[in-house]
């Protein structure tokens, strides 16, 4: 799996008086939040430590959420956001960690995983889960020329995570057209939808799949069942 950079994204961090750090395609989207004001950098963090222990807890401001992280995945500083872009279709989000960057030489932004944190318009949690599955599965799992990859969803199914939030999970298994250096053969996309303070918090797990490197399955499960407020 390798991200693409939004340029889309960028123009508007640009508009938006924010950093952006542009690259080539392939590589991660790194956009510098502003300096908070006097009274947001006097307030004490609303950070929470991890509910799994030995885990990383990953947090995003913008959506007042959080999730916890494997100790094998790289947590990110919350002001960079990743996703995918193809043409003008774009999929982002920040508060996020990456299993495996850098695993491939030729590719060095790519990575077998990533989660991250990012929101949804629909308040239905199951069509919000699905449809944001859908979405990050055919950019995220596109080829090299763009040809979008074959989608297979799963119905949306209830979880209550372990803070006790009742949401929604969906999975969609991508088949790219072509595997090209260091790809999978299918990739995975797990969403959990939940209503966070009237908003609709979306996590999203990426990871490729049919790859003796992956991530192991029952992290990814844990990873959707820790995401909460704050």
């Amino acid at each position: 799996m390798q991200r693409r950079v939004p340029a889309a994204i960028c123009a508007l961090l640009v508009l938006g008086a924010l950093g952006c750090s542009r690259a080539v395609p392939g590589t991660p989207v790194a956009g510098t939040a502003p300096a908070p004001s006097t009274s947001e950098s006097t307030r004490p963090s609303a950070q929470p430590g991890a509910l799994v222990p030995g885990w990383q807890p990953v947090h995003s401001d913008k959506r007042n959420a959080s999730f916890d992280a494997p100790p094998s995945w790289e947590v990110k500083p919350d002001s960079v956001i990743i996703g995918f872009e193809s043409g003008r279709a774009i999929v982002a989000g920040s508060g996020s960690a990456t299993f495996r960057n850098g695993f491939c030489p030729s590719k060095p932004s790519a990575d077998r995983g990533l989660a991250v944190l990012t929101s949804s318009s629909m308040k239905d949690l199951g069509a919000a889960a699905t449809d944001s599955a859908e979405r990050w599965a055919d950019l995220g799992y596109r080829d090299d020329a763009e040809k979008p990859p074959q989608l297979t969803p799963e119905p949306p199914t209830p979880l209550r995570t372990i803070s006790g939030l009742d949401a929604m999970a969906a999975k969609v298994t991508a088949k790219p057209a072509s595997v090209g250096p260091c790809g999978s053969p299918t990739g995975v996309v797990r969403v959990l939808a939940a209503s966070i303070q009237g908003a609709t918090v979306v996590l999203v797990v990426v990871t490729d799949a049919g790859v003796p490197d992956g991530a192991p399955e029952a992290d990814v499960q844990q990873i959707l069942t820790t995401l909460r407020l704050g």
